[in-house]
């Protein structure tokens, strides 16, 4: 665990992925690894879950309640550093709405237990929907996770299993920084410049002609 500026992080295991979240996943605070290629970065994903261990949460909101999901990740709290809830899979052109209240409602309550508990970090994975409709672009927690959370993590996956992770946000250190993540043999590590430029001689700016 390390600490910067009196905030407290877990560390990832990479340094240069702690690097540009600031030290970590922050302790207190809660985060959002995102993706509209979530199939495509999963190797990633698990890598991460690997090397930094904690409950896997997943929201169901078939019920039209947060209730017993709110109680069950302020438990998970109190024994674990970092706690990672699975964002739920709706179909937005019927359930934008209500999801989108309940989502609301949920980052904004574990926003302020987080910051009284101060015991854990809360990773909030979250998938992009980009189906052709008239919500083409909506997330699926909606504007919830965009301003509750202290940092936001995009994750683009760039060819030869490497996948882009840049902060779309971060309220401790600078955002907008990336790194090149891979997973070798289920362990995360960050991808060298040599090898990455092996793949991508002519793509320079790959991350952002695909990011929008």
């Amino acid at each position: 665990m390390s600490s910067n500026r009196g905030q407290r992080y877990v560390s990832t295991g990479v340094p240069a992925l702690d690097a540009i979240l600031g030290g970590g996943f922050a302790i207190a605070r809660l985060t959002q690894v995102r993706s509209t290629q979530w199939a495509e970065v999963a190797h990633v994903v698990s890598a991460l879950q690997a090397a930094v261990p904690g409950p896997v949460i997943p929201l169901r909101f078939d019920r039209g309640d947060v209730s017993a999901a709110i109680e069950e990740i302020r438990a998970a709290t109190c024994n674990n550093r970092v706690v990672y809830v699975l964002a739920p899979v709706v179909d937005l052109d019927t359930d934008h709405g209500r999801t989108h209240r309940l989502m609301d409602r949920l980052a904004r309550e574990l926003c302020a237990h987080v910051d009284r508990d101060r015991r854990a970090a809360v990773v909030f994975f979250s998938a992009l929907d980009w189906k052709p409709s008239s919500y083409t672009g909506v997330e699926v927690e909606g504007n919830a996770l965009r301003f509750y959370t202290t940092v936001r993590l995009d994750l683009r996956p760039c060819g030869g299993g490497a996948v882009i992770a840049r902060t779309l946000k971060n309220k401790l250190v600078d955002p907008f920084r990336s790194v090149r993540l891979h997973s070798v043999d289920g362990a995360l590590t960050e991808q060298p410049d040599e090898a990455w430029q092996a793949i991508h001689a002519d793509t320079a700016d790959f991350y952002a002609s695909t990011v929008g």
